[in-house]
């Protein structure tokens, strides 16, 4: 019964924090217990989270929500059923597995996976974490809304790179700052400069 009211409180807690807190303090301590609720972990002894499985569903949500994102940038009509190509170099576990999901989801007539695609002009392309997403344009959008779109993005992404390269540049920031913070700006670039070249990509593919 305790385990079942500590893990009902822990799910709660974002929701009603001082609640929550007030009545785990009352609940007898067990062995691992942190001081608050606010600094524990979700896990408890005995539950299993399938952390590898949640991670796997993640990047499907992530293409998904790429789909979609690029059909309400590209103005698709919402109910029209498309053409999707998801470029990978590794594992394609998660998509193998999700694929009704997507196929449902993000309104999909046909969807590839595969390592090499040769994009016919005007494909409409994005990134999904490892993932790039891949939308051939023809005969649904306006191409020059399109070119607009990019160049924007484009101008974005750039502002932002110069920013965290401006960052990682002041000798004061990397020695002061945790190690950990500065890894996370550096991923960060590096993510940017990729979504960057996505969108270079996509621009030098329009006709």
């Amino acid at each position: 019964m305790r385990l079942v009211l500590d893990g009902a409180l822990r799910l709660l807690h974002p929701f009603m924090p001082h609640i929550t807190e007030e009545i785990w303090q009352r609940l007898p301590r067990l062995p691992g217990d942190d001081q608050a609720l606010i600094v524990s972990a979700f896990k408890l002894p005995g539950i299993e989270l399938y952390e590898d499985e949640a991670a796997a569903f993640d990047e499907v949500i992530d293409v998904i929500g790429a789909i979609r994102t690029l059909r309400g940038e590209n103005s698709i009509v919402p109910k029209a059923r498309i053409t999707a190509v998801i470029l990978t170099d590794g594992n394609t576990d998660s998509l193998d597995s999700g694929r009704e999901y997507m196929m449902r989801l993000a309104k999909l007539e046909t969807l590839t996976v595969t390592r090499e695609f040769d994009a016919p002009k005007g494909t409409a392309v994005t990134r999904a974490g490892r993932f790039e997403v891949l939308i051939p344009l023809e005969g649904l959008v306006d191409f020059d809304e399109e070119r607009r779109r990019l160049e924007k993005t484009i101008r974005r992404i750039s502002d932002d790179i110069e920013k965290v390269e401006k960052k990682l540049s002041n000798a004061s920031f990397v020695e002061r700052a945790p190690a950990a913070v500065v890894e996370k700006e550096r991923g960060k670039l590096e993510r940017m400069a990729a979504e960057r070249a996505t969108a270079e990509q996509g621009l030098a593919q329009l006709p």
